[in-house]
């Protein structure tokens, strides 16, 4: 299927220069015409589709039942008139409602408040268009990508839903120095996961990203990042990670990050109040024959000083911190003047053979105050059916805390998902 489709796209890339062949032009010239290499020397397309039922009761609203389908279309063009190094990207995303009976909150989808809500209204977008060069060690890349630094905390594709977060960039890597990557890039546009929260910028407005990672061994890796969020804030912060040997089989992971937010340098329309907060995580997990056990500590510090809010990461992957619930997104995604903090336990068996299987437990409170926030149950089991084809079955369970939120409603959510990729 995949060569037919190279083949066919070859053969529309012919029909131009035919076309314009002169008239009366000999056979032994149109022969060369038409043996002419073709504009780009690899075409790499590909197909994403992504079933998904989701289930919602958050004992408020008539329980959500969404299923939905993800069906990405794209292709990677290497070598671009002949020209090593030239590459472009272009990829569509479209996401359909067979079962529609969930708040999707956009104008896009169905919006009835009567159900709970699930974020994922039907639409088509064009989420990836760029085009990039490399020379040597270093790339640049023009136009819509999708970004993912780290962990996703500060800077993600909110991949979990069915149309993810794409952003438009100006950007470089370089590689020049053994085991340091360098990335700068200007963000001239946000896609998010629904139309309603697109954004876009003047150049001599838009945020910036500056990322540097280094790798000492496989025991030590160190990043630094500055983020310039327009009219929102600046983070600064140090993150180490690594993976450790013990005896025999048995291995450890760790993170140890550290990050501060002041007053945004890039204004275009500030009318916030001071921004002074902090943010920490201290993560060990450890591996031994499948067997996988973790404990994380997570801070978004408080509002400080004349500060009017705490601690907000308004670009990550929110769905992947505070709880699968995302009862707590707002606080992650806007910050809470009293802070948040996440105690994680996590056990779990993966085998290539059986899959991965994981339990996780949150505990929620203020950073100050002393408020409960609340807790929350999940269990991830994820298995490579076949080459192609993967599976996943997920849930959350939250139970309200004494101080949030302020309804006291438990939250429960499911998901049953396959993922079939060429």
């Amino acid at each position: 299927m995949m060569k037919k489709l190279k083949l066919a796209l070859s053969g529309l890339l012919a029909v131009p220069t035919f076309a314009m062949l002169p008239m009366g032009s000999s056979t032994q010239a149109q022969a060369q015409e038409l043996n002419t290499p073709p504009f780009f020397e690899t075409l790499k397309p590909y197909l994403i589709f992504r079933p998904r039922f989701e289930y919602v009761d958050d004992n408020i609203h008539d329980s959500a039942n969404a299923l939905t389908v993800r069906t990405v279309i794209g292709s990677n063009l290497l070598n671009i008139g002949g020209v090593k190094g030239l590459n472009a990207q272009i990829e569509a995303t479209n996401v359909s409602a067979l079962i529609d009976n969930y708040n999707s909150t956009s104008a896009a989808g169905n919006n009835d408040p009567k159900y709970a809500v699930v974020i994922d209204p039907p639409t088509t977008r064009i989420t990836q268009a760029n085009i990039s060069y490399t020379t040597g060690k270093t790339t640049f890349i023009v136009g819509r990508k999708m970004v993912t630094l780290d962990n996703h905390r500060f800077i993600g594709n909110v991949g979990w839903r069915q149309l993810p977060q794409t952003y438009g960039v100006i950007a470089v890597i370089n590689n020049s120095v053994k085991n340091l990557n360098l990335l700068g890039a200007l963000v001239y546009e946000r896609l998010g996961i629904k139309d309603e929260l697109n954004k876009s910028w003047k150049l001599a407005d838009a945020p910036i990203l500056l990322h540097a990672a280094y790798k000492v061994s496989k025991a030590l890796k160190i990043t630094a990042y500055d983020y310039l969020l327009t009219d929102i804030h600046d983070t600064y912060g140090l993150r180490l990670t690594g993976l450790v040997k013990a005896s025999g089989k048995t291995k450890f992971s760790y993170v140890l990050e550290y990050a501060w937010q002041d007053d945004p340098t890039k204004k275009d329309n500030w009318g916030g109040g001071n921004v002074d907060s902090y943010y920490y995580d201290i993560a060990v997990n450890g591996y031994f024959s499948g067997l996988i056990a973790g404990v994380n500590y997570e801070v978004l510090g408080e509002a400080r000083g004349n500060a009017t809010t705490g601690f907000s990461t308004p670009l990550a992957t929110a769905h992947k911190f505070q709880g699968w619930s995302d009862v707590l997104i707002g606080k992650e995604l806007a910050g809470d003047p009293n802070g948040l903090k996440d105690v994680l336990l996590t056990v779990g068996y993966a085998t290539k053979k059986t899959g991965k299987l994981l339990l996780r437990f949150h505990k929620y409170d203020s950073k100050i105050n002393d408020l409960d926030y609340g807790k929350e149950f999940e269990f991830l089991y994820v298995k490579k059916v076949t080459k192609r084809l993967g599976l996943l079955v997920k849930g959350a369970f939250y139970k309200a805390g004494d101080d949030f939120p302020t309804a006291g409603n438990d939250v429960t959510k499911t998901w049953f998902q396959l993922t079939y990729k060429y």
